[in-house]
């Protein structure tokens, strides 16, 4: 069976990465989570060490929504 490779993305806690690990088909494993990102990094800790297989990124956010309105202010209006 052809295995696939999943990254989460908005990881949180890692509630999807739990259920996929835990899905199977005809009894095997087919699905595996490699990566996962977030912007939190205590939603990272705690991913981490729930799933320490799990390659863990964390994402930088360094706009501010002020600065994304203003930018697009004139899309918007």
């Amino acid at each position: 069976m052809r295995k696939i490779y999943f990254i989460d993305l908005f990881c949180g806690a890692g509630g999807v990465t739990s259920g996929i690990h835990r899905a199977r088909y005809n009894g095997q494993q087919f699905v595996q989570v490699i990566a996962c990102v977030n912007h939190d990094p205590l939603a990272i800790a705690s991913h981490e060490e729930n799933h320490p297989e799990v390659l863990q990124a964390r994402m930088l956010i360094e706009a501010s929504y002020g600065a994304i309105f203003e930018q697009k202010e004139s899309e918007i209006a």
